[in-house]
């Protein structure tokens, strides 16, 4: 048997700890996974989603009380103050803007069924501010805080008894605000302390004491109220 020389011992030995090497990784080796970066904003919510705003400063004041919502005041903050508002907050993603002036008369920004902005024709500056509160709020809560409201309207819609609703807003001509009640069933409304408010809307100009003018009724209680003829 034939020697073999050092040179062709360490060639030996080279390929078979290359060999083992390999054989080992084949074995032990996991896939890396890749890690995704978190958003530097918040997820985008879809637009039958509410977007977080609480109760939208009414109760709180936070980041402001009526008739501001989010910085945002009628007859003061302009279309570009408040897209920048909105975008300081993060909402933006989630609102879309609109302009049918031509056959509506109107145009804004609405933001995922949450909260809506009107603006004059020419954008100078918001004159309704609406929002629904993401959190439960009863009229007596509003009255703990404001008062009673200086006056309120009734409004019925549908023609037949079976498809019925009414609703009232109260309105606080002080605060520029209108509070719009949860809708009830029939062609009459039963104001409770428990009653809750559906949305919120912060009224420019003389719009707080000329809309729905000749169906003003007087603030009379808790009781059972009737469209005014």
């Amino acid at each position: 048997m034939r020697s073999q020389t050092p040179g062709r011992i360490i060639l030996s030995i080279v390929i078979t700890l290359l060999l083992t090497g390999l054989l080992s990784a084949c074995q032990t080796s996991t896939p890396t996974a890749t890690l995704t970066p978190k958003p530097l904003h918040r997820p985008i919510y879809s637009t039958e989603v509410p977007l977080p705003i609480g109760d939208g400063g009414l109760l709180t004041k936070d980041p402001c009380g009526p008739p501001c919502f989010l910085g945002i005041v009628p007859d003061v903050t302009t279309y570009d103050e408040t897209i920048q508002i909105l975008t300081d907050y993060q909402y933006w993603d989630d609102c879309e803007e609109w302009d049918t002036y031509e056959d509506t008369g109107t145009l804004g920004i609405r933001c995922s069924e949450t909260f809506i902005f009107y603006f004059y024709e020419d954008k100078s500056h918001a004159y309704t501010v609406a929002f629904g509160p993401q959190q439960e709020i009863t009229v007596q809560d509003v009255i703990d805080e404001f008062g009673e409201p200086a006056y309120l309207n009734v409004i019925v819609t549908g023609y037949e008894e079976s498809i019925r609703e009414a609703t009232i807003r109260l309105y606080y001509p002080d605060f520029k605000m209108a509070i719009w009640l949860e809708d009830q069933k029939g062609g009459s409304y039963l104001l409770e302390p428990t009653t809750k408010i559906d949305n919120v809307r912060y009224l420019g100009g003389d719009l707080d004491d000329s809309i729905f003018r000749p169906r003003k009724q007087d603030w009379q209680g808790y009781i059972e109220y009737f469209k005014k003829q």
